[in-house]
């Protein structure tokens, strides 16, 4: 009778074992501790295919671009090594040390976007179609994490009347 208002509290069960099952589901669902930490409630994998397909999209995507960064690398023989720069919409420009650079310019397709002193950077076509590639993936993740959190609140609200028997 231990969990029922009223009942004798056994502390094998904890004060309130008729909430086990409830903040089990919880827990199953999402990490309480990260959520705290990073302000939103994510998806533990294989909880929600929609984030586990966007979370696997934007792996694709920075794969794919490390992996174009490599072949860069190999193709102009730099030194030091070429490494993305920017942030945010800026994000993936491919620098580049300019005495690694043809002759010429900048290789076929090379657009230059900005430059520093003995570096330029450029976007490849590659790049701008594996940005789109991740751009498109993150906006699904939002959304994804934004149902997920949606249907996260829509259990928690159809349990009101067990929390209410803890308060």
């Amino acid at each position: 009778a231990a969990g029922r208002p009223g009942a004798p509290f056994d502390p094998r069960e904890g004060q309130f074992p008729h909430l086990k099952q409830a903040l089990d589901h919880f827990d199953e669902v999402f990490d309480a501790k990260q959520a705290e930490k990073d302000g939103c409630i994510t998806a533990r994998p294989g909880v929600d295919p929609e984030y586990d397909e966007a979370r696997a999209a934007i792996d694709a995507a920075e794969e794919a671009l490390q992996e174009h960064l490599a072949e860069q690398q190999r193709a102009l023989r730099a030194s030091p090594p070429l490494a993305y720069f920017g942030k945010g919409k800026d994000r993936y420009q491919l620098e580049v040390p300019e005495a690694a650079l043809p002759k010429g310019g900048a290789p076929a397709g090379y657009e230059l976007t900005s430059k520093r002193k003995g570096f330029k950077r450029f976007r490849t076509p590659e790049i701008h179609r594996r940005l789109r590639e991740l751009e498109h993936a993150e906006g699904q993740l939002e959304e994804a994490k934004q149902d997920h959190q949606r249907k996260i609140f829509a259990r928690f609200d159809e349990q009101r009347e067990l929390w209410a028997s803890a308060a």
